[in-house]
């Protein structure tokens, strides 16, 4: 059985640091951009002109995001569309492609967002990936002073060369394009990683016949998440982000991720009895000074982070929440590894400079020193509830500064 999934992106996706990069390759094109110095008007071709255009990079065979930039000269120089009596912003684009005759019903998603370099104005429409491919029309659409674009043919962008009017897309080519709709060209990871984005697709069912917990893909059942008992793990470890609700029973479980009948990755997890909460363990970080500091955290494209919301998409009563945002709040999330070191940085900056000092309430650490050594009757839980409050502190100042930095 074959796959059919749809990568959702939203937001801004490419940013001006990104586009300084790419106007620095200036006038090369490839199968992920294209420079024009102006809009599409009637002398060039107009709307269906930019259809073909966006029809040629919507097909491409790689999973990234394409645009066209406009307001670059054929050799390369900035020269902006500031004056262009023909700009299109967001919602006119989409209009346009929306009329076209697609086939299935399915047209390309786009986005214009314009950006001002070196005293000009530069438009940049983004043709969104997608799996949706090959994208093609059910009637001819006209081309001013052109060939019109022809209905049932798939044209598709290789290089920095558009699929000629009245040529083809050869046969390996449309064999990558279909293999890129079920998902074929990716591995397992990558597959998981983007169903696990659609947590409506998934059905909770309890197995009774091994007393374990699934998930079931709606979409594509040979994709299932079993929880099952971790009985190398049972109650012998604390880990230090469930600080706020110690209190509760503690129960290790085992995630599985199963492609047909096979396990491609397990995960250890944390079960809360009092709030049926369920933490995947996150990555310990370590930061070097004087002395060895540490804190949980996870990287933004992780697939832990993806199954926690699968996982915990039935905690709804207030109180369940409120225990599970708190256990939250002692994870560190990083959009990407170089935010993870700009915080860090900030921190050892901060702590060497005396503005981050481990103080904190003598009476709660007792509180949490009894908690631990209650849950693992465990000698030098004073020393163990400092540590722990120190790794909070950390994780504290991190989520802050994250905050600061996406201001």
């Amino acid at each position: 059985m074959c796959l059919h999934y749809i990568e959702r992106r939203e937001g801004n996706i490419i940013n001006t640091q990104e586009l300084k990069k790419i106007l620095a390759q200036a006038p090369k094109e490839t199968d992920h951009w294209d420079f024009k110095q102006k809009w599409y008007s009637k002398e060039n071709g107009g709307n269906g002109e930019l259809v073909l255009d966006i029809l040629n990079f919507a097909n491409t065979v790689h999973n990234d995001d394409c645009y066209i930039i406009l307001g670059v000269s054929d050799d390369g120089k900035i020269v902006g569309v500031e004056t262009d009596p023909n700009r299109k912003n967001t919602q006119k684009l989409q209009d346009l492609i929306s009329k076209v005759d697609f086939a299935q019903n399915s047209y390309p998603k786009t986005n214009i967002e314009t950006f001002e370099i070196d005293g000009h104005s530069l438009d940049v429409i983004t043709i969104y990936n997608s799996k949706e491919v090959p994208y093609f029309l059910r009637k001819n659409k006209k081309r001013k002073n052109k060939a019109e674009i022809i209905a049932g043919k798939i044209y598709s962008r290789v290089g920095d060369s558009n699929t000629p009017n009245d040529g083809s897309i050869s046969d390996k080519q449309l064999e990558n394009l279909f293999n890129k709709r079920f998902g074929l060209d990716e591995d397992i990871n990558t597959k998981y990683k983007c169903i696990l984005k659609e947590v409506n697709n998934w059905n909770y069912i309890l197995d009774q016949s091994v007393f374990c917990k699934k998930y079931i893909y709606k979409p594509a059942p040979i994709y299932t998440i079993e929880i099952s008992n971790y009985s190398e793990y049972h109650n012998l470890f604390f880990e230090p982000f469930i600080i706020d609700d110690v209190k509760t029973t503690i129960r290790w479980k085992l995630i599985k991720l199963y492609f047909n009948n096979t396990v491609v990755a397990n995960y250890p997890c944390i079960e809360l009895e009092k709030s049926q909460a369920i933490i995947i363990e996150p990555d310990y970080y370590e930061i070097k000074l004087d002395n060895y500091l540490n804190y949980y955290g996870f990287l933004k494209n992780d697939i832990r982070l993806l199954l926690n919301n699968i996982l915990n998409s039935n905690v709804t009563l207030s109180q369940e929440r409120e225990i599970l945002n708190n256990i939250q709040k002692n994870i560190v999330i990083f959009k990407n590894q170089k935010q993870k070191s700009d915080c860090e940085k900030k921190f050892v900056q901060d702590y060497r400079n005396k503005l981050i000092k481990f103080s904190f309430n003598e009476r709660y650490k007792t509180e949490i020193a009894a908690s631990i050594y209650n849950l693992l009757n465990l000698n030098g839980s004073e020393e163990v509830a400092e540590k722990v409050l120190e790794e909070k502190i950390i994780c504290k100042f991190m989520n802050s500064y994250i905050e600061k930095l996406d201001s």
